[in-house]
């Protein structure tokens, strides 16, 4: 079955996963602040694209993807780097790059903790039991699945799934269930969160009103409330002064600051969706909530978060290259590994590892 004449591309994950063993038990912070803000969790499958509108998930995504995506790959043996090395681990036939197939792969690995390679094989070799692969791209997530063990796959544009050989394809296992299951429930409180935020910033609740006391005399007329020498205007005026953190309210009037401790709930639940998820991607939350915190960073501890953050990193890589070196991939005795080389020196070249094309 020829899949590299079908497959390829990026796609788009447009099932619906539900994990029906999550345990929504404990909720989390984002999930507790949702609902202290009274708003209701969405029961409707998640899919990619509604995560990937969540600005965190955002923000995580681009940092592992564009981190992992651009390191080269190696086949190395005892000696070190292989002298001969795999040619799909650095170019490709088909219109699928090897950046972009690395991009997409780690993309499915954090969305939904899986990901799947159709493979070009040569003829086996005497003692060999696998064919050297000679090319490999991604499998659009939604073209695949898993069913009573055997990986089927859409090899006929508008057919149904097929059961194909498992020397065509290489399956990669992520080390979680994925953000669409693992996540679900942070994620939900997340789109209710940011939806409530920008029905707040269409629909702002007033900072700041003004209204007669109970039992109070005193009656303004409509001209006396709004007009130019009127009290809301006054008032205005009056917090834009040096010193207008003090006002004073004339006797009968009350003020009430409704819109103030609503608008500080929406902010803490989205920074708890920022906690959330780093805490579920597994990268420092400094690094996802950016602006401040980025921006009030020394170099030196700039220097100590990207050394951290490749060590965080690894937790994605390493399924990816210790998948890559199995038997069925690479001769026994040698392993795959992603270099790391130009962030382990001091002064990197401007230009990056060198790689082929």
């Amino acid at each position: 079955m020829d899949l590299l004449s079908i497959l390829g591309g990026k796609g788009s994950s447009t099932l619906p996963v539900v994990a029906p063993w999550q345990d929504a038990s404990t909720l989390s912070p984002a999930i507790a602040a949702a609902e202290a803000l009274g708003i209701a969790l969405s029961s409707a499958p998640l899919n990619r694209a509604a995560a990937i509108q969540v600005p965190a998930v955002a923000r995580s995504r681009n940092l592992i993807v564009g981190a992992g995506a651009p390191l080269p790959l190696r086949a190395l043996d005892a000696n070190g780097v292989a002298r001969t090395q795999p040619t799909f681990l650095y170019r490709s036939n088909s219109l699928e790059n090897p950046y972009d197939r690395m991009v997409w792969t780690l993309d499915d690995l954090l969305f939904h903790g899986l990901s799947l390679w159709a493979l070009e094989r040569g003829a086996r070799t005497s003692g060999s039991a696998h064919g050297p692969i000679l090319d490999a791209v991604r499998v659009p997530w939604d073209r695949w699945q898993i069913r009573n063990g055997q990986i089927e796959v859409v090899v006929k544009p508008g057919g149904g799934m097929e059961v194909v050989d498992a020397e065509d394809v290489l399956l990669f296992n992520g080390p979680t269930n994925g953000l669409l299951n693992d996540a679900r429930d942070t994620l939900r409180a997340a789109q209710a969160i940011e939806a409530a935020y920008v029905d707040r910033a269409q629909n702002p609740i007033p900072i700041t009103v003004i209204r007669h006391q109970q039992g109070s005399e005193v009656v303004l007329e409509q001209d006396e409330v709004t007009g130019t020498d009127g009290v809301l205007t006054q008032w205005r005026e009056a917090r834009r002064q040096p010193g207008g953190t003090i006002g004073y309210l004339p006797p009968g009037l009350q003020m009430e600051t409704p819109g103030h401790d609503a608008q500080a709930l929406l902010q803490d639940a989205r920074n708890a969706v920022r906690i959330d998820v780093a805490n579920h991607v597994g990268l420092p939350v400094a690094l996802i909530d950016g602006g401040v915190a980025e921006d009030s960073m020394t170099y030196r501890n700039a220097q100590g978060e990207v050394s951290r953050f490749y060590g965080d990193l690894k937790f994605w890589l390493d399924p990816i290259q210790h998948r890559l070196s199995m038997d069925d991939v690479v001769p026994r005795g040698q392993r795959v590994r992603f270099d790391l080389s130009e962030f382990d020196t001091p002064a990197p070249e401007p230009t990056g590892v060198p790689t082929e094309d």
